[in-house]
């Protein structure tokens, strides 16, 4: 590597080093203004959806519903969500249930069987049966729960 090359190189782990120091500020004020000082709700965006309380430590949003006919099934997706260090006990859901573990590291307890929650797995709760949740991990357990009710 020529002479020319290094100096050119120091040169910009210069530059770079004193933006990152300043953190991009211009006569003694940052880019963003600051927000205002009457609107605490900086964004009206209300989702669709959103996350309610399913049961003590877990909260519950409605992804999909689909309701059958008197004689066929009804199928609802839902997305949970545990905490980390939470702990979700003896929650029931409507149906019977395939969850599948999109993150997050736990056990849940259903009928005094114990499962290792981890991405990727999947397991199956009957209908009617209580279940706990617990969070082992550092990051929220986020499960999608699909419901098959027969009415």
């Amino acid at each position: 590597m020529s002479s020319s090359v290094r100096m050119l190189l120091a040169c910009g782990i210069v530059v770079l080093t004193a933006a990152l120091v300043t953190g991009c500020e211009r006569e003694g004020r940052t880019l963003l203004p600051d927000p205002p000082k009457d609107r605490p709700g900086l964004s009206s965006y209300e989702p669709a959806s959103p996350y309610r309380q399913l049961g003590p430590g877990v909260l519950s949003r409605k992804v999909f519903d689909a309701a059958g006919a008197v004689a066929d099934p009804a199928v609802e997706v839902l997305d949970l969500l545990v905490a980390p260090g939470q702990r979700a006990a003896d929650v029931s859901l409507p149906g019977g249930a395939v969850f599948e573990v999109r993150a997050g590291n736990g056990v849940l307890t259903t009928s005094g069987m114990k499962e290792d929650l981890k991405t990727g797995s999947m397991f199956v709760v009957s209908q009617g049966a209580r279940f706990t949740v617990e969070n082992t991990g550092d990051v929220p357990v986020t499960m999608r729960v699909f419901v098959i009710t027969f009415r």
